[in-house]
């Protein structure tokens, strides 16, 4: 199937669940570039319909370029935990260090070379934890 096929065609009706809105809406690429992909297309993408947390041994699969990654509960909740270190370590770095107002203003006259490459290094870090 194609891809604009693929974007147009009707899934089953147990496709379109709570959960699997969820795992469109938190899908990190949406906020990156917007929409890049469909509802429809991104449940063609994954290759199981719904993600149930009950049983602990159970595995999700997910179907992306041809190949098959398998991931376990602890491995979402890992993932889940790293995405929470991130945002909190993005909200310290915009509330306590000034570096994008620097930025913004063009405050940095009478900075040496070191501190202006730090203020270069954190707008950095910011846009990377932004991303």
């Amino acid at each position: 199937m194609s891809d604009k096929q693929r974007t147009g065609s009707a899934h089953p009706l147990e496709a379109y669940t709570f959960t699997n809105y969820l795992a469109y809406i938190f899908y990190p690429p949406l906020y990156i570039a917007g929409p890049i992909l469909t509802f429809n297309d991104f449940m063609w993408q994954v290759s199981g319909f719904s993600i149930a947390f009950h049983r602990p041994t159970q595995q999700i699969s997910f179907l992306q370029m041809g190949r098959k990654n398998l991931l376990t509960r602890s491995s979402i909740v890992a993932y889940a935990i790293r995405f929470l270190v991130c945002l909190l370590t993005m909200e310290f770095v915009l509330h306590y260090m000034y570096m994008v107002a620097i930025k913004d203003t063009k405050a940095w006259d009478g900075f040496s070379a070191a501190e202006l490459s730090m203020v270069g290094f954190w707008n950095l870090i910011i846009v990377w934890l932004k991303v």
